[in-house]
């Protein structure tokens, strides 16, 4: 995963094949694979921000099926601008986001989310009186297929 977002931000991601190879020091190595098409995400050079002001300059990176990414940053470093624009909430200013092989740049988030693409704030619970399972359950009231629901749901507990 490779962010530009900011000389002070970072990414990691789990292993796997869009994860960096570690020096000999344990520090990420600067070389990143590049993306594959089977990957589920694909973010190329994104250009993001509100109105005239630029906030995320030129970030890209990708994810693999089953792969989990996470991205850092101090506070104003563009992370959340990062995916609420590869979400659909902002309007990309330039790059590219590819989500299942398919080109949803600018896309809206209603149409990123039939697609299967979910966003989940950390540490701004939407529901907090509700349970862990009425959250998922909640989270995948889109999907209108009862056992497609439970699949998901099954696979949010194998993680």
């Amino acid at each position: 995963m490779n962010a530009a977002m900011s000389d002070t931000s970072s990414t990691m991601s789990a292993p796997g094949p869009s994860a960096r190879e570690l020096s000999s020091e344990g520090l990420p190595s600067p070389e990143l694979s590049a993306a594959k098409p089977d990957d589920m995400l694909i973010v190329d050079n994104l250009v993001a921000g509100y109105g005239r002001k630029q906030v995320v300059f030129d970030v890209s990176f990708h994810v693999a099926p089953g792969e989990v990414v996470a991205l850092f940053g101090h506070n104003g470093s563009g992370k959340s601008t990062t995916i609420r624009t590869v979400h659909g909430m902002l309007a990309p200013l330039s790059g590219k986001v590819t989500f299942k092989g398919r080109d949803v740049t600018g896309h809206s988030t209603r149409q990123n989310v039939r697609a299967g693409m979910a966003m989940i704030p950390s540490e701004r619970f939407v529901f907090p009186d509700l349970s862990v399972l009425d959250n998922l359950l909640l989270g995948g009231a889109n999907e209108p297929d009862p056992a497609k629901r439970k699949e998901r749901t099954e696979q949010v507990y194998d993680l």
